[in-house]
C-alpha cells in the first residue's frame, strides 16, 4: 500500500464520502466513518473509492506546510522532479517519465509564478523529505499491508497526470489545495488502451484525459470524478 502506519483520529470522527459517478450533479453526501480495524478493513475490501476527512486534522502537515514553509526548511535539497509540457507530465512509451534534478526552492519559487507549470514533484518521501514523513498522520488503512511506501507531492494549478493505475491501494492525502480525480474501473483497460507491458510505460494509459471526447470515449464504462480539498484523503 502506498503510505502506512498508524492514525491519530480527531476528537470528531472521521467522514466518508463516496465519489460520484461523472453524470450525477448532486452534492456528494456526507457520513460519519468509524474508526475502529473492523470498519477500516470493511471499507478496504469493497474495494470501492471513497474520500475520508479527519484523517489530517491536528498533523503539523495541516497546520503547517506550505510553499513557504517548505522552501524555508527544504529549499536546498536537491530531488528528481517530473518535467511537464502544457502541463502534462513528459514521458515515452520507450524511455518512461521524464526526470531532471532541481532544488526544492528553485521548483517552488517558479510554482509560485502565474502560467502552465514545468514542474511537478513527486519523490519517495523516505528518501528525500523523512522530516515531513514524520509530520503526517499516516492512515489504519495502512496497518495491515504487507507493502507500505509514501510519496511526497508538490506541484501548483494545471498539473496534469496521464490516466494510469496502481499496484497497490492508495490513500492520498491532500494537505493544500484541491485536486480532481477521475477513477475508472478494471474493465476500462481496453478503453484507455494502455501502453504495452514491454514499454518504459506500461501502468500509462494513451488515451489523453484532456481530451474533449473523454466521456464519449468512456461511455460503457462507470467513470466517477471526485475533487479532493485541504484534510481530505
Amino acid at each position: 500500500m502506498s503510505d502506512g502506519g498508524t492514525l491519530s483520529t480527531p476528537a470528531g470522527g472521521v467522514q466518508l464520502l463516496p465519489c460520484v459517478p461523472v453524470s450525477q450533479s448532486a452534492a456528494i453526501p456526507v457520513r460519519q466513518l468509524d474508526t475502529s480495524r473492523r470498519a477500516a478493513d470493511a471499507a478496504m475490501a469493497r474495494g470501492e473509492p471513497f474520500i475520508v476527512r479527519g484523517i489530517q486534522d491536528g498533523s503539523v502537515a495541516l497546520s503547517r506546510w506550505s510553499f513557504a514553509d517548505i522552501a524555508a526548511r527544504h529549499g536546498d535539497r536537491v530531488v528528481p522532479v517530473m518535467t511537464l509540457t502544457e502541463g502534462m507530465l513528459d514521458y515515452g512509451s520507450s524511455t518512461g517519465i521524464a526526470y531532471v534534478e532541481r532544488r526544492v526552492r528553485e521548483v517552488i519559487a517558479e510554482l509560485g509564478e502565474p502560467g502552465t507549470p514545468r514542474w511537478y514533484i513527486a519523490t519517495p518521501a523516505e528518501a528525500h523529505f523523512p522530516g515531513l514523513l514524520a509530520e503526517a498522520h499516516r492512515p489504519i488503512y495502512a496497518e495491515s499491508a504487507s507493502f507500505q511506501a509514501s510519496r511526497f507531492w508538490l506541484g501548483s494549478g494545471g498539473t496534469i497526470t496521464p490516466l494510469h493505475h496502481e499496484l497497490t491501494d492508495n490513500v492520498l492525502c491532500m494537505i493544500d489545495g484541491e485536486k480532481e480525480l477521475v477513477l475508472l474501473p478494471p474493465d476500462a483497460r481496453r478503453a484507455v488502451r494502455p501502453h504495452p507491458p514491454w514499454s518504459g510505460t506500461p501502468h500509462l494509459a494513451r488515451l489523453d484525459p484532456r481530451e474533449r471526447r473523454l466521456d464519449a470515449a468512456l461511455a460503457a464504462t462507470r467513470v466517477l470524478r471526485c475533487t479532493i480539498r485541504r484534510g481530505d484523503s
